[in-house]
């Protein structure tokens, strides 16, 4: 996710507002490596400015998703995930226990992936997600 001075700017181009809201959360999303959902965000954001709606946090992530500042992922946790690390190609280990989420530099590429010459001459791969799942360290112990 680019700087919170970016993302006004960013804003500005595109003629949308600088609300208390939006530069709350740009700020708590700002080098934020725990892939909160959108409650996590909301309660941040409620003890910070208490004039903010669960509602408002689900525009406001969608608006970022779709300037491409973050991504929505379902890590299978039950839960909707936001990563504002999309400057960066990585996976995410996921602990099982208590669904912590953490950013895995893994390379790969579709060359690496055992894939039939069917699959790769009928579909443009263009993303490569993969999940590894076990437990943390403050769970194995």
């Amino acid at each position: 996710m680019d700087s919170v001075d970016s993302l006004v700017e960013m804003y500005h181009r595109h003629k949308r507002k600088i609300t208390p809201q939006r530069l709350c959360i740009f700020k708590i999303l700002q080098s934020n490596s725990s892939h909160p959902s959108a409650e996590d965000i909301y309660n941040q954001a409620k003890i910070q400015i208490g004039n903010i709606s669960l509602k408002t946090v689900y525009q406001i992530l969608n608006e970022l998703a779709e300037l491409n500042q973050l991504e929505i992922i379902d890590l299978g946790t039950g839960t909707i995930r936001y990563d504002p690390n999309v400057k960066i190609s990585h996976q995410h280990l996921v602990c099982k226990k208590c669904s912590k989420v953490n950013d895995v530099d893994l390379k790969v590429n579709s060359k690496m992936i055992d894939l039939s010459d069917d699959a790769l001459n009928n579909f443009k791969i263009d993303k490569i997600d993969i999940v590894l799942r076990g437990l943390c360290v403050d769970c194995f112990v």
